[in-house]
């Protein structure tokens, strides 16, 4: 899976359907399946993230306040739509298309418990930052561009950090939600006769995220590393 400079390669062996010969399957855990889940959900924003934003793009934070603040994920998410529609027609009338990857947290970075949510949001030369911070209208905004590519990694990483480090994602829910329309990753498959394949960050890039790997037939592996200029 390629995404300009960043690649995300996985390894695995499904079971052959040309014998009935049943590879006996290794027993995996409840918790092993959540952190490959969630290993799984990061890398993907991360590759999608990568495939439509750049430098100099927007890192939004949506907070409420008191009088708004909903009870639930579920309340939050109508604040959201609505808010969400001003700004496709705002794109709209400037002949942008809206463009985005967004996720709702509980857990604020002081340790705080109040819903809000994270956005990156493909920046046009004649957006008004006034004017999209004007659109929400239940909390506050903060809005900066982002600086490089280092902190596009940094944010995708502080998206996926409440169900990873706090433990409080919930099986079944999205960690994450993207805009219709973006840019998906470059797939591409190779099959290979011999068990005996492995994969490794090549010489001369840089892995972005441990390999992670799950028992089961054959075994499933990935790693993710960008290409070095």
């Amino acid at each position: 899976m390629r995404a300009g400079r960043v690649v995300r390669q996985a390894l695995y062996s499904p079971r052959d359907p040309t014998t009935n010969t049943r590879r006996r399957a290794i027993s995996i855990s409840a918790e092993d399946k959540k952190r490959a889940n969630l290993k799984t959900s990061y890398e993907k924003l991360l590759m999608l993230a990568c495939s439509n934003f750049l430098p100099g793009d927007w890192w939004v934070t949506l907070t409420y306040d008191d009088t708004f603040l909903p009870e639930s994920r579920e309340e939050s998410r109508k604040y959201w739509r609505k808010s969400m529609r001003w700004y496709r027609k705002y794109c709209k009338d400037n002949k942008d298309a809206l463009r985005y990857v967004y996720c709702t947290q509980l857990t604020t970075s002081r340790g705080g418990r109040r819903l809000h949510h994270h956005m990156i949001l493909r920046y046009e030369d004649d957006m008004d930052q006034e004017k999209l911070e004007s659109l929400w209208q239940w909390g506050h905004v903060h809005m900066r561009k982002l600086k490089d590519w280092d902190e596009i990694l940094d944010k995708v990483h502080y998206m996926c950090r409440e169900p990873r480090e706090l433990g409080v994602y919930v099986p079944g829910e999205q960690m994450w939600t993207a805009s219709r329309g973006l840019i998906r990753p470059q797939i591409t498959y190779t099959t290979f006769d011999s068990d005996a394949i492995d994969i490794s960050v090549p010489s001369g890039c840089t892995a972005l995220s441990d390999p992670v790997q799950l028992p089961g037939y054959g075994g499933y592996k990935t790693i993710i590393y960008i290409e070095n200029m």
